[in-house]
């Protein structure tokens, strides 16, 4: 073995600021630090240098933050952005799959470590768009 070269866990840097592709790779049901009802992402990177890296993002279930959760289900083209009476368990099991392009932006956490925030949501076909 040659482990001179490995990055241990919290060692990696964050990813760029700017567009990337995004695959839910797996949604679960979680509770925010205030309490409030949570659904918990992560996604894959689908391309690019930073492709196969892992990025985290929380879409807190209370009534003013619904706006950010409808923005990333009508990038993702799916039907549940004009759901009604779904239930939170249906939008975390459908999450998964699903493909977006998002805006990540590095910050630092609150316990020091380096991360990223998704800051925006738009389809890939839109993002493509952009480049061209």
């Amino acid at each position: 073995m040659n482990l001179k070269d490995v990055k241990t866990k919290g060692e990696f840097e964050p990813i760029p600021e700017g567009r990337y592709d995004l695959n839910v790779e797996k949604a679960e049901l979680g509770q925010a630090e205030t309490g409030n009802p949570m659904i918990k992402v992560t996604y894959k990177i689908t391309d690019g240098t930073y492709k196969g890296r892992l990025v985290w993002d929380n879409f807190v279930l209370i009534p003013n933050s619904y706006w950010k959760l409808k923005t990333f289900l009508e990038a993702s083209g799916s039907a549940l952005a004009d759901s009604e009476n779904v239930t939170e368990q249906k939008i975390a099991d459908a999450m998964v799959g699903m493909k977006v392009n998002g805006f990540l932006s590095p910050r630092t956490s609150t316990s020091g470590k380096p991360t990223n925030d998704v800051k925006s949501y738009i389809s890939i076909k839109a993002a493509s768009a952009l480049l061209n």
